[in-house]
């Protein structure tokens, strides 16, 4: 039964090598049930052994509500969370979300990355996401957001849950430009927006909206063989000159 592969978590171990990081950034912090915790008696299970693998697993969420519940791991220099304050930067990773869905926004998971702009005075604790990338359980592959430009990589059915798919974003400082990566492909460059005065906080996140009393319901969403790249000025342009060599449309 697919709900068994949660319990797993814990003792999994990826055996591909992640490629080393040239930035401070060494870790992630995990804040299980941070934005929403509507399901408080669910069962959760992690895993953190950034930046090989992060995990989250949830089931038997019982009677709750209204929404959902959230979890992330939050990028960090030593276990203090890391403020980005408007440099380029290039995140990649391999990510799986496992999941059932039983109809449109009804007990709908999510999994992908996400940002919290700080400094805004109607959110002083960064308790909610202002941008996010992200598959869903009905098989969205989407993006959105205050400073994140919307970007559907394809519609309901795209992503197939319980797939693994290469998964990324690449924000480039200079132009204030940012863009998506899924499975392989990258979207065009597009407008990022107005950058926080204060900076920005970007994580991992799973968010489950379940169906009270659904004994079926899990999630388990997945990262691996994560990378974090901060380039130097100069080193941009190779990255985005590489990016372009590599930018197929479908």
């Amino acid at each position: 039964m697919r709900v068994a592969c949660m319990f797993l978590l814990a003792a999994v171990v990826i055996a591909a090598p992640a490629l080393a990081a040239v930035t401070d950034i060494d870790s992630v912090v995990l804040r299980p049930r941070w934005s929403f915790n509507h399901y408080p008696d669910s069962n959760l299970v992690t895993a953190n052994t950034y930046p090989a693998y992060v995990a989250y697993g949830e089931n038997n969420f019982g009677v709750g509500g209204p929404f959902a519940n959230h979890h992330d791991a939050v990028l960090s220099d030593g276990g203090v969370h890391y403020v980005f304050t408007g440099e380029s930067f290039l995140i990649t990773c391999t990510m799986q979300l496992d999941a059932i869905n039983y109809g449109a926004f009804v007990d709908r998971k999510e999994a992908g990355i996400g940002m919290y702009n700080l400094g805004d005075p109607g959110d002083p604790t960064d308790q909610f996401m202002d941008n996010q990338y992200f598959v869903t359980s009905d098989g969205e592959a989407v993006a959105f957001g205050a400073t994140w430009p919307f970007f559907l990589h394809g519609g309901i059915g795209t992503y197939i849950p319980g797939n693994a798919v290469t998964f990324g974003i690449q924000y480039n400082g200079g132009t204030n430009e940012i863009r998506y990566l899924y499975n392989g492909i990258w979207s065009p460059w597009g407008p990022s927006g107005i950058w926080p005065a204060a900076g920005a906080k970007i994580v991992f996140y799973s968010q489950n909206n379940p169906a009270d009393n659904n004994p079926n319901a899990f999630a388990v969403a997945q990262w691996w063989d994560i990378t974090v790249d901060v380039p130097e000025p100069a080193s941009l342009t190779l990255l985005a000159f590489a990016g372009l060599l590599g930018f197929r449309r479908r």
